[in-house]
């Protein structure tokens, strides 16, 4: 299977996470809809079509976007469904913008696994890296995805401020106990123009 990778950087976020640079980590500067073409135009003339292509959209809260730009943006993977270069969609969100509208919304669209941007799963934890949600918003929305009727991935970080080792534990125990279809560990890096990158170099 080969991933055509569409970048949305820090779109539909609705707050500035400590460790999160987008528009550094993917290179991507834009999330508007002539940008998300201007990608998928690359990745076919790279890829042959399959039903085993899948188009991810990553790098912001997809589901937090207007209706209307999701709508916008969906219908390029419409088309692509359509044409039989690609099977199925996914993409990546936060748990506290699921409900069932935007279920709705995606389930008319092909879109198959739908990635929550857990981190952790402690409210301690969650609060330094200001994300701007609690843990208790997980497991509802884990519950409503598979309700109706998607994948479930859980993202998971590792080396956050005021992360102990038993924290993380006790996060991959509950992580676990949801039973997702996929779950990724990302290590934390301090990247430039982050919050986090000023604590470093103040030394905190």
């Amino acid at each position: 299977m080969s991933i055509l990778p569409i970048f949305i950087p820090h779109a539909g976020c609705p707050h500035q996470c400590v460790f999160c640079n987008q528009k550094t980590i993917s290179g991507q500067k834009l999330a508007a809809v002539a940008a998300a073409k201007e990608q998928l135009m690359r990745w076919r003339s790279w890829l042959q079509p399959s039903v085993g292509n899948e188009a991810a959209f990553y790098g912001g809260s997809f589901t937090g976007l207007p209706l209307e730009l999701q709508e916008e943006l969906l219908a390029l993977t419409d088309a692509l469904l359509a044409e039989g270069f690609i099977g199925s969609v996914r993409l990546s969100t936060r748990p506290d913008y699921i409900d069932e509208e935007r279920l709705q919304l995606l389930q008319q669209h092909g879109v198959r696994l739908v990635e929550l941007g857990v981190q952790s799963l402690d409210d301690r934890v969650l609060a330094a890296a200001e994300r701007g949600h609690t843990a208790a918003q997980v497991a509802p929305a884990v519950a409503l995805l598979k309700r109706f009727g998607f994948q479930v991935g859980l993202q998971l970080m590792v080396g956050m401020p005021e992360q102990s080792f038993a924290s993380v534990q006790e996060t991959v125990r509950k992580a676990i106990e949801m039973h997702p279809d996929v779950a990724r560990i990302y290590p934390l890096l301090v990247i430039k123009g982050t919050p986090l990158a000023a604590d470093y170099a103040a030394g905190r």
